[in-house]
């Protein structure tokens, strides 16, 4: 055997007995090798691994991990957020069918309405979903499918999931929950009659700001009906970032603990400062939802926050300069305080007058609670907010 042909086929076997490890290791091989017809038939039904984007055995971990936490059949690792929810809009929907969004989702689910549902013939409305006889008059001989966030982004609004569950079983039309913002720590959508819920797993669930990735979790019905286009799609996630997820897991629980007391704390420590109109969150005074909070979430309520400050883009600017300690942030769900300002966000896809009826306003203002001592965060944050006055 020639030198360069022995430096391609060393070092791929076990020298030694491999018991269980403690941790799975990383499988980072896009493929694996197959000795027989029989065993690449065996790899094609699904009984062994070949091939990355079939399967992986980090990402089959991850997905035992979001099942179990969710109550579900089975989970699909996707390789984003918006993966999870593409991949599933696109195999549940077909050209004529229609399908009612939340009028309160992520701007970016909005878009992909807009650019590829309604090119594709697919009708879609928007509506108040806390309100269900909106809900009731929207719905069409042709609706398969509601699709709505919890606890809405960014206002901070409360959707009754049992409600919307009750409407949508009446007319046997299936339901979809993006569950990023209350997670399974708070709330299982599963257990409440919904099909289908979603995570952007690049948010809390990882917690490390350091992997993209979503889910789909389902009965094991509707998963295999999602599953082939899932692979078609190629919206995978690979098996380093399956297992940075997995670690990440491992801290979910305590994390979260942490996150919901430092949200109270926030809210609390900044419940009086001069420049704050309203505060969008269950504790705080004048949130006109606080009932049905308590109803879901027994406690716990997430950790996501929302202000209204004077509506001045200049003022906002220069609050963002003013922030020493917590971070601008495109993303969320992260160990550290984040910030984000939505209508700078979604302002070169949306109109102003769209971004105002939607509840951007100028002054409104996100903030992703982390694991800090939160009096540092919030002198940080009151002495920013001081620009306003």
């Amino acid at each position: 055997m020639k030198d360069q042909t022995k430096l391609l086929n060393f070092g791929i076997e076990y020298k030694r007995a491999m018991p269980t490890s403690e941790v799975m290791p990383i499988h980072n091989s896009t493929a694996y090798e197959i000795n027989s017809i029989s065993e690449y038939d065996d790899a094609v039904e699904g009984r062994s691994y070949y091939y990355q984007r079939s399967s992986n055995p980090n990402r089959d971990g991850l997905s035992e991990g979001i099942s179990l936490l969710e109550n579900g059949e089975d989970t699909l690792i996707t390789s984003s957020g918006m993966a999870a929810i593409s991949t599933c809009l696109l195999s549940l929907l077909e050209t004529g069918d229609h399908i009612i969004f939340s009028k309160s989702i992520y701007g970016e689910t909005i878009e992909l309405s807009s650019m590829i549902l309604e090119k594709f013939g697919i009708e879609v409305d928007y509506v108040d979903f806390t309100d269900v006889s909106r809900i009731e008059n929207a719905i069409k001989e042709n609706t398969k499918l509601l699709y709505f966030e919890i606890i809405t982004n960014p206002l901070i609004e409360i959707i009754d999931l049992s409600e919307v569950v009750k409407v949508a079983k009446k007319k046997n039309i299936s339901t979809i929950v993006d569950s990023t913002f209350t997670t399974p720590f708070l709330i299982n959508p599963l257990d409440y009659g919904v099909d289908i819920v979603i995570h952007s797993l690049t948010k809390f669930i990882n917690g490390h700001s350091d992997v993209t990735g979503g889910s789909i979790t389902s009965s094991k019905e509707i998963i295999d009906k999602i599953s082939p286009k899932y692979l078609l799609f190629g919206s995978v996630m690979d098996g380093f970032s399956s297992y940075q997820v997995v670690r990440g897991l491992r801290t979910f629980g305590l994390r979260m603990e942490k996150h919901n007391s430092n949200a109270r704390a926030f809210v609390e420590l900044i419940k009086d400062h001069p420049a704050i109109k309203y505060i969008n969150y269950p504790t705080a005074a004048g949130y006109r939802q606080k009932e049905l909070a308590e109803k879901l979430f027994d406690g716990n309520y997430g950790p996501m926050v929302s202000i209204r400050v004077t509506d001045d883009l200049k003022l906002v600017d220069k609050f963002v300069k003013e922030l020493k300690i917590v971070r601008y942030l495109g993303t969320l769900g992260g160990y550290r305080t984040s910030f984000a300002h939505p209508a700078t966000a979604f302002r070169t896809e949306f109109t102003s007058d769209e971004l105002v009826e939607m509840g951007l306003h100028e002054g409104l203002l996100r903030f992703s609670i982390g694991l800090e001592d939160m009096e540092d965060i919030a002198k940080d944050v009151m002495s920013a907010l001081n620009v306003f006055l």
